[in-house]
């Protein structure tokens, strides 16, 4: 499995949100991350290549937590 290092994640500059960032998940294997804002969206994040292929949209407020649940498993980042 690839796993990229978590200085080489935080460098990379992730766009797409339209508003403050107010929360931010990076899951153990370093490979995705989890960021949601005042935009009203959640976006899964490929840490590989700072691609985004989720963005979940359809929430009514800005959305100011990451579930703390998720498991990564969970994410089809090939949709």
């Amino acid at each position: 499995s690839l796993k990229i290092d978590l200085f080489q994640i935080l460098q990379r500059k992730l766009e797409g949100h339209t508003g403050d960032v107010y929360s931010i998940r990076l899951f153990p294997s370093g490979i995705v991350s989890l960021s949601s804002g005042a935009d009203m969206r959640t976006k899964i994040w490929s840490a590989e290549d700072g691609s985004c292929p989720v963005t979940f949209t359809g929430h009514t407020a800005a959305v100011t937590h990451t579930g703390q649940s998720l498991s990564e498993n969970e994410f089809n980042l090939n949709p």
